[in-house]
């Protein structure tokens, strides 16, 4: 359940960056499809390429938990509560660094 809550948090950071603005067009097999552009977002190409594979990654990670059958262990459900802490941390500094 950790990694399945940790997971639609990170969605939901997606789609509030999405419709702030930074998001792009792409094409995946002859489909298009709207993406972040973290890239725009942290105005800085090198950092949003890392985030951007992060996010994936991460999001790779936590889907784990959404499968039945699948034991996740206090270290996986740990791993993933700082990571989307410090993630979401992340951006939300990053948009509000004021504060």
């Amino acid at each position: 359940m950790v990694l399945t809550k940790c997971r639609k948090s990170l969605e939901v950071l997606n789609t509030t960056v999405q419709k702030l603005g930074f998001k792009k067009e792409i094409i995946v097999e002859k489909k298009t499809q709207t993406v972040t552009d973290w890239k725009e977002f942290f105005e800085d190409k090198k950092a949003g390429q890392l985030f951007s594979c992060m996010y994936q990654k991460v999001k790779s990670f936590t889907s784990s938990g959404a499968h039945t059958g699948k034991a996740i262990s206090r270290k996986d459900a740990n791993l993933a509560l700082m990571i989307t802490h410090s993630m979401t941390y992340y951006i939300l500094r990053t948009f509000r660094p004021e504060e």
